[in-house]
């Protein structure tokens, strides 16, 4: 990295990602409550219940790419 300026953007804006994906986690979470039927405790639509288990599999897979980033970062000094 050329400064500590650029280090400090690119550390803030992962921490904006990562407050973005954990919003996504817990819309993920929602649609999950509101997919199950109260009645009977199943699901309303299995076709969109999978679509949404994979969107949160992607969502937590770009967690464990962002911990990894921020792993990289840690020992990162400026020239």
């Amino acid at each position: 990295m050329d400064n500590r300026q650029d280090l400090d953007n690119i550390r803030e804006q992962l921490e904006t990602i990562k407050r973005n994906n954990i919003s996504s986690m817990e819309g993920i979470e929602a649609i999950n409550l509101i997919m199950v039927d109260n009645n009977n405790a199943r699901v309303k639509d299995a076709g969109l219940a999978d679509q949404v288990a994979r969107l949160g599999e992607k969502i937590r897979e770009m967690s464990f790419e962002l911990r990894k980033t921020e792993e990289m970062l840690k020992g990162r000094q400026f020239h």
